[in-house]
């Protein structure tokens, strides 16, 4: 113990160069645990030593690095992150720079060196991310911009190691929304009424539809009108649809004997089968939506030459496409409006935006018992796979 305590005193420099492989300042800023660890790593024959031995080893070893007269500045993280800013493309430069504050403000908040940080502490931002509402694909925007910033770090030798390459991003998930559970439809018509029509309209679709949020990117509204021969009853359904599945429902259903289209649609039918086999909260929901885009983006396709309502088929209308509705936005404002409608006690559950594909889900397998089609809706793989998902959310039962 003595030749290498003195080993130590002697060529402490060396030694913290071997160790750390990065400038003396590290030391200042690892926790002693970490710093403990990286010794034994580099120098196994330590182990041999008894705890009492190892503790007298590193107190000189400690002691060399808190004397006044060995003190060795800290970096500045300012300059360092006003350096890193520089490289990133200006599309990033304002999440990015979002992304470094939470950062801070969590290693402030709870007593953390910035330059180093754990996978434990990683961890815990993002369960702290998630209690303040962010979405699962929020936090991992985050984390990613993080996990390039300690790379930027790492290259500069001012961390010993990025601390991210320890951490999963894609496995990152918010243990208290991901659930199997299927919203009640009262929840969801809580939720509709208490949303902006643009963001209500989204949950409506998801729950009846089955579409994911990157599908309501592409999603095509039309209207179509229909008229009875019988009865001349004229209805006017707003739909929305994707190229890939318009004529799904032309797989179960036969052209009504009764009903002819007053003008030219895409998908034919489709419309009219939309309208016909969903609830009416959300056949109105999406006349009003129609309305409300159509009046305020597009108000000639509104009205017809004697000022009636018509709308139109063929091509519909990629609204959030169009009018550059940010993916990230709508997700994280639809998620913050659940879980304060969820304080406030007003819905059952803090819902993930998966829940209400789940209940869409649940009503066209209660309808059909076709696995087919729940494979389809959800873009599974594999039928196998399909099979799992109907027995966690205990629809295989029923």
């Amino acid at each position: 113990m003595t030749i290498i305590a003195q080993y130590l005193q002697n060529t402490i420099l060396f030694f913290t160069l071997l160790i750390l492989e990065a400038d003396l300042c590290i030391i200042l800023t690892m926790k002693e645990e970490q710093l403990f660890k990286e010794i034994l790593k580099a120098f196994p024959v330590l182990n041999s030593y008894s705890s009492a031995g190892f503790e007298d080893i590193m107190k000189k070893f400690v002691d060399f690095y808190t004397n006044d007269d060995n003190y060795y500045n800290v970096p500045e993280f300012e300059p360092l992150k006003n350096e890193y800013l520089k490289t990133i493309d200006k599309r990033y430069l304002k999440p990015t720079d979002n992304a470094i504050k939470l950062l801070e403000t969590f290693c402030n908040e709870h007593s953390l060196y910035f330059f180093c940080i754990n996978k434990d502490d990683i961890i815990s931002l993002a369960k702290e991310l998630f209690s303040k509402g962010l979405s699962q694909g929020s936090v991992r925007v985050i984390l990613s911009r993080l996990r390039q910033l300690y790379a930027f770090l790492e290259g500069k030798r001012v961390v010993l190691q990025n601390p991210f390459e320890d951490v999963n991003l894609s496995a990152i998930k918010n243990a208290e929304c991901i659930q199997y559970v299927i919203p009640s439809e009262k929840d969801i018509k809580t939720i509709i009424k208490n949303l902006p029509i643009e963001r209500a309209v989204i949950i409506a679709i998801m729950s009846i539809k089955g579409y994911s949020l990157p599908d309501i990117w592409q999603l095509s509204f039309s209207c179509t009108e229909y008229e009875n021969l019988k009865t001349n009853q004229i209805i006017a359904p707003v739909y929305c649809w994707l190229n890939e599945d318009i004529w799904d429902y032309l797989n179960y259903y036969k052209d009504p004997e009764e009903w002819t289209m007053k003008q030219v649609a895409f998908g034919d039918f489709s419309g009219f089968y939309d309208y016909q086999n969903s609830p009416v909260w959300y056949n109105k929901l999406l006349q009003d939506f129609w309305k409300e885009i159509n009046e305020n983006y597009a108000p000639e396709m509104l009205l017809d030459e004697d000022d009636n309502f018509v709308g139109y088929g063929e091509p519909g209308i990629l609204f959030y496409k169009n009018n550059n509705f940010s993916l990230h936005y709508l997700e994280n404002c639809i998620i913050k409006e659940i879980r304060e409608l969820y304080n406030a006690g007003k819905i059952e559950h803090d819902y993930s935006l998966k829940n209400f594909r789940y209940f869409a889900v649940a009503r066209k397998y209660k309808k059909h018992h076709d696995q087919k089609q729940i494979q389809k809706m959800l873009k599974h793989s594999t039928p196998n796979t399909t099979k799992q998902f109907l027995e966690k959310i205990g629809l295989l039962s029923i």
